[in-house]
């Protein structure tokens, strides 16, 4: 908290970068906490760091994050360290922090680069955000509402991994705001597809669901939008023939279905589950899709659960009122599944529990966190 309070007195336009959101509601310093806390304690093992390095490294190549940033980052971190520890805080101690945070600005420099490279080099790519044109806006479901996004002149878009996602930056009053959205189609398109939840504020003076409610309500189509190419560590391995688990819940369900159509297109007889969980049907997007999708696959299992069912509803054979269950998951689960979820992070913690005790090792379960990243998985706990 010391470190972002000093860091956007000094430095304000980096307000431009950071989530409001997420920094009034302390997601983003206990996500800070929790890395800084994991560099030290891996810092003779770091390897063990690899996959928080790459995740960390595509978010911030997502926001546009340049070598630049890093002394002022370094800077204002060592301030804040010796602010919180006072005394203890010896020349000793942040000289050691000041060349291990040297040698991490180091690592993640490199690793943004080469993914910047990587968007660069690709066909259709470009750097840092461009202006995509929204050809077509569909409403999903009573919250989610999907935004076609294509290249003015119509140009290649470069191909993502499905589970991967975009920045969509906005100007709203005197701050710009970024936002990441899973990409919720499957690559190969002649467009992008984003699926938004309108997240509603809390009060008046709250930023939450500033960008979606500017999406929703003022986004029409013939607009543009500034869109920075995909990123994201988080993925479908295409490559195994071992069946697939995919599980969303709410707006979790935009990388799943990226994933479903993907796989029906290059893996069009491998074993898939697919679930999902929603509040009630009013907030139940892309079923029908979902049923296109499978109509010619017997090799795909649906299931949807609904938590709030009116009395006297009937519902589709593939639905059903409830949570998902340990019966449920034992009934349905396949013999050396990978699964991937999505969905909010209680949902998650649930569902990785309920996984781990059905005995799918921690190696097979791959779960998305939207925003700053949290625990699900008890082993990383």
């Amino acid at each position: 908290q010391a470190f972002y309070k000093r860091m956007f007195a000094a430095e304000p336009q980096l307000l431009n970068i950071f989530s409001h959101t997420n920094q009034q509601k302390g997601h983003q310093p206990r996500s800070l906490a929790d890395a800084v806390y994991a560099y030290a304690k891996y810092i003779e093992q770091p390897e063990v760091l690899i996959p928080v390095v790459t995740r960390i490294a595509h978010k911030h190549a997502s926001l546009d994050v340049k070598p630049e940033h890093y002394p002022i980052v370094g800077t204002h971190l060592l301030a804040a360290l010796q602010e919180v520890l006072g005394d203890a805080a010896t020349p000793e101690l942040l000289d050691a922090w000041a060349k291990a945070y040297g040698v991490l600005a180091d690592i993640m420099i490199k690793a943004e680069q080469d993914i910047y490279q990587a968007i660069g080099s690709s066909e259709g790519g470009w750097d840092g955000f461009m202006p995509l044109k929204v050809v077509r806006k569909e409403r999903e479901s009573d919250s989610i509402t999907s935004f076609y996004l294509q290249k003015p002149d119509g140009g290649v878009l470069p191909s993502f991994k499905p589970g991967q996602y975009v920045s969509v930056r906005v100007q709203l009053g005197q701050w710009q705001h970024i936002r990441q959205y899973s990409l919720s189609d499957a690559p190969h398109q002649p467009y992008y597809r984003v699926s938004v939840k309108h997240e509603l504020a809390q009060q008046d003076d709250h930023p939450q669901g500033c960008v979606s409610s500017y999406l929703h309500q003022q986004v029409e189509v013939g607009m543009m939008l500034d869109v920075h190419a995909p990123c994201g560590d988080y993925y479908v391995d295409d490559t195994l023939e071992t069946p697939l688990v995919l599980v969303g819940a709410g707006v979790g369900q935009t990388p799943m279905f990226a994933m479903l159509a993907h796989v029906l297109r290059v893996q069009p007889t491998r074993q898939i589950v697919y679930i999902h969980a929603a509040k009630n049907q009013a907030l139940h997007a892309f079923d029908q899709q979902v049923l296109d999708l499978i109509k010619q696959h017997a090799n795909v299992q649906y299931s949807v659960f609904y938590e709030d069912v009116p009395e006297g509803t009937v519902l589709p054979s593939h639905i059903q009122q409830g949570l998902i269950s340990a019966d449920f998951l034992q009934k349905v689960l396949p013999r050396d599944a990978d699964c991937y979820y999505c969905g909010p992070v209680p949902f998650m913690q649930a569902l990785d529990a309920l996984l781990a005790n059905q005995g799918v090792p921690q190696q097979r379960r791959h779960y998305e966190v939207f925003g700053p990243h949290q625990a699900v998985q008890q082993a990383q706990g």
